[in-house]
C-alpha cells in the first residue's frame, strides 16, 4: 500500500518539484536501502555500490532533483539492492528468471550477467545500461509498472519501458536510462548518424525487462 501511494506521488514529484526545487535544500523524504549479494559474485561489489549510489542520487532520476534522498545503510532498510548470480535469480520467486533483473517484494535484484554484459540489443554503453537497470527495477519497488513506447522518431522511451530484451518495434523512440532524461542537438545528430549508417536499423523500443 505504501509503495502504491509512493507511486502516485512520483509523477507529482518529478513533474512539479523537479523544476522548482532548490537543489541545495534538504530532502523532503529519505529512503534507505542496503546492498547485498547472492550466489557467486565476480563483479566488483564496491564499484557496484558506488554506481547504484550515483544512479539514485542523479537529479534527473528518482531523487527528483534532491527532493528524495536514497541513503545506503548497513543494517535494516526499506529495500535491498541485491547483486545476484544469474542462476540463483529464480530463488527469489516469480517473475524472476536467470535471464533478467527483477524486483521481488523489498528486493531489487540485479542480474550479474546483465550487470557485466548488458544485452545484445542495448545500443549504448555498459555504463548507461547499468543506470537504466537500476532505475527500472527501483521504479518497480516504488510501485511503478511497465510502460509502452508510443512516441515518434525523436521521443525517448520511458525508463519503465522494457528496454532490455529488444523485440517487435512499437515506434522509433530512443532508449533512455533515467526517469527524466535530457536531450540535445548533439544527441539527436549522433542518433541520426548512427541510424543512417547502420546496416540494420537499431530497434530503440524494448519489450523486455
Amino acid at each position: 500500500m505504501r509503495r502504491l501511494l509512493f507511486a502516485l506521488a512520483v509523477p507529482a514529484l518529478l513533474g512539479g518539484l523537479l523544476g522548482a526545487c532548490d537543489v541545495g535544500a534538504p530532502p523532503q523524504r529519505v529512503i534507505t536501502y542496503r546492498i547485498a549479494t547472492r550466489g557467486h559474485i565476480t563483479a566488483d561489489l564496491g564499484q557496484f555500490a558506488q554506481h547504484v549510489a550515483t544512479t539514485l542520487a542523479d537529479p534527473r532520476g528518482w531523487s527528483a532533483g534532491g527532493v528524495i534522498q536514497f541513503r545506503q545503510v548497513p543494517g535494516p532498510a526499506q529495500f535491498t539492492i541485491v547483486l545476484a548470480q544469474a542462476s540463483v535469480l529464480p530463488s527469489f520467486g516469480p517473475p524472476c528468471s536467470s535471464a533478467w533483473s527483477c524486483r521481488s517484494g523489498s528486493n531489487v535484484i540485479i542480474n550479474q550477467d546483465r550487470w557485466q554484459g548488458a544485452t545484445a540489443t542495448w545500443p549504448y554503453s555498459l555504463d548507461a545500461y547499468r543506470h537504466y537497470v537500476v532505475n527500472h527495477e527501483v521504479g518497480h519497488w516504488m510501485g511503478l509498472g511497465h510502460r509502452n513506447c508510443t512516441g515518434g522518431f525523436w521521443d525517448r522511451a520511458p525508463v519503465m519501458a522494457q528496454q532490455s530484451k529488444g523485440g517487435a518495434a512499437k515506434g522509433p523512440v530512443d532508449s533512455t536510462f533515467g526517469p527524466t532524461p535530457t536531450r540535445s542537438r548533439r544527441h539527436r545528430a549522433t542518433v541520426a548518424s548512427r541510424r543512417a549508417s547502420a546496416a540494420t536499423p537499431i530497434q530503440m523500443t524494448r519489450s523486455g525487462p
